[in-house]
């Protein structure tokens, strides 16, 4: 299975659209972002994925207004940490990086998701991934998302 990652998408509406349509043709079934989704009228945008989607609030954005929405539109959504099991894969999202990394040394996930510094970033600590997929806002370069696929174990990152 392929899982679309993304992160920091700051109120990036146009972006957020060309990468959920990316990810539809790359045949993505499920959707993570990472965090700082910023305006809670974002789920509604990530809700037009068609699979699952699941999110974590990250540093920036409305909590209250944000589990609300997802609520309305059916997203998964949590404070601060995020875990799965996906394809047999144990998965975990964090937003901050040092706290993603303990996750990943835990030796309890297969591979954790992070975002906040707005930088990609793949590398392995032991047998489990460390993923950030970069950032849809732009801010620190051109916007970057990652796909995951489950069968491959593997991660490939994208320029949008």
């Amino acid at each position: 299975m392929k899982i679309g990652i993304i992160s920091d998408t700051h109120e990036e509406i146009e972006k957020v659209r060309k990468v959920i349509s990316f990810l539809k043709e790359k045949e993505c079934e499920e959707l993570i972002h990472c965090g700082d989704l910023c305006a809670p009228f974002m789920i509604e945008e990530l809700a037009k994925f068609d699979g699952r989607v699941h999110c974590i609030l990250g540093n920036v954005g409305d909590e209250w207004m944000t589990s609300e929405r997802a609520k309305t539109f059916g997203v998964d959504f949590k404070r601060d940490l995020l875990e799965l099991e996906i394809s047999g894969k144990k998965i975990a999202v964090h937003h901050y990086p040092e706290i993603a990394e303990s996750l990943a040394k835990s030796c309890k996930y297969d591979i954790v998701f992070y975002g906040h510094n707005h930088i990609k970033d793949k590398k392995k600590i032991g047998d489990c991934w460390l993923v950030n997929p970069g950032e849809i806002f732009g801010w620190k370069g051109n916007p970057t998302y990652a796909i995951y696929d489950t069968e491959l174990n593997e991660v490939e990152h994208f320029d949008l």
